[in-house]
Order: C-alpha cells, then structure tokens, then sequence
C-alpha cells in the first residue's frame, strides 16, 4: 500500500555545486544539467524499487538505461553508489535522505516544531513531555530478528536461488541468510504464505520483463502489489472485438 511518503523525494539545493557532480559531467563528456536530469531519475527509481536498507536490486545496465545516461552507474561516486561482494547495489545518499522512514521521521519532527510553538507558551507538568517521549520510542522500536533465520525461511530463500540459476547458472550465489529473513518479514509483517511466496516468484520467472528485474526476495516483497495485478490481469479474458455494422 502506498504512503503519502512515497509522492515526493528530497533534492538538496546546492547540489548543482557538487563537485561530485561536475566530476560526473567530465567523465561523462555531457553538461551538469544531464547529470543532475539523470540522478532525479535514479533517486525517482529507488522510491519505487529501493530497499529502507538503501539496497537496489537491480543491474548497473538497467539503471542506465532508465536514466538516459550510459556509463551513468560508472560514473557515480562511492557515497552515492555501492557494490557488494554479489553485486547487489547500495544507494548511501538515498538512504540518509530519501526512504519513506526518513521523510516520516522529517514530518514529523516538521510537525512537532509546529506543536511546540503553540505549546510553548502553555504551562507544563515537570516530566510530563519526557515521560511522552520515553513511551514514544518503545513503540517505535522494532523487534530485532534473530541471529539465524528459521530454516523454513533459508529453504524458500534457497528455493528461489535455484529458480534464478535456471535462468543463469552463473548467477552470484548470494547472502542467503538476508534472502532468509526478507521472506521472514514477508510472512510475519506482510502475512504472506510460503505457498503464496512460492507461487508469485514462479510467475515472476515466466514474465519476459519481470524475471529480469526481480532477483531476489527483497525486491519480491518491493513489488508484491504490482506484481499481483499483472498476474491477475494477464488471466482475465481478452474483451472481444465488436463487430462493425454494416
């Protein structure tokens, strides 16, 4: 379900100074104006794909292609585009700024700047806001996962491994204890089945533009609602032609 969060990015004023970004324009041989065009876009890409980790399950070639820009990923600097040991992608910058957890966190303290100058006037109890304040932050925390997921989880995670390798039997063997707990979230936060789980990624597989782009359990999770609707488009019968009258 979309948030209101997910409508808007934050874009930083002075990043047309960047050095970074002139940097990119150079080794790029195009005009600032296309780089900052291009990171918009990339950043446009992660509110819709990208992990509350900062992770960004897809390839250097896609993301390219996206943006308009070839050699784009290249380009990018190490604290705005990261690379792990199994190729998976990591956006530092959008991370910090950009996930829907840290616009909540920015409304709300925007929100709370805008109580306090109303209140600030009115008389308070000693340790009433402190007291608030301390329940507030238990509710917030979530429960930490286990050290090792359950092995039922380590099972789909090695399930769908083996899906991917018959499309690409050369393809990174990745962390699958992380693997393993994402499908954990998907069962205990999203209340999905391993059938359900199982199923939907075997369609995945089927899909000329899905299996390319959903390659691990993450991005499953990421795009579950839009990848229900197009299953569940592509088994309702085509309407039928009208006939013209003669």
């Amino acid at each position: 379900m979309a948030t209101k969060y997910e409508h808007y990015i934050m874009f930083r004023k002075k990043l047309p100074d960047d050095p970074r970004v002139h940097k990119m324009s150079s080794k790029l041989r195009t005009n600032s104006g296309s780089v900052l065009g291009a990171l918009v876009r990339l950043w446009i890409l992660a509110d819709d794909f990208a992990n509350e980790d900062g992770r960004f399950e897809y390839t250097k070639e896609w993301i390219d292609g996206r943006v308009e820009l070839p050699g784009f990923c290249d380009a990018l600097p190490d604290d705005w585009l990261t690379e792990d040991e199994d190729g998976t992608l990591y956006l530092p910058s959008y991370q910090a700024l950009n996930t829907n957890s840290t616009k909540a966190r920015f409304e709300d303290a925007k929100r709370k700047r805008g109580v306090r100058k109303k209140t600030d006037k009115r008389p308070q109890k000693n340790g009433q806001n402190q007291n608030k304040g301390k329940e507030r932050k238990g509710k917030e925390k979530d429960p930490c996962p286990a050290s090792r997921p359950d092995e039922k989880y380590l099972s789909t995670a090695q399930w769908i491994f083996e899906k991917i390798k018959e499309m690409n039997p050369d393809h990174k063997e990745p962390n699958l204890e992380r693997w393993a707990n994402d499908i954990r979230l998907m069962h205990q936060q999203d209340k999905r089945t391993d059938m359900e789980i199982r199923n939907l990624f075997d369609w995945v597989c089927g899909d000329e533009f899905w299996r390319t782009n959903v390659l691990c359990p993450a991005a499953l999770r990421k795009q579950w609602d839009r990848l229900t609707v197009k299953r569940n488009t592509a088994k309702l019968p085509k309407p039928k032609p009208k006939l013209k009258s003669i």
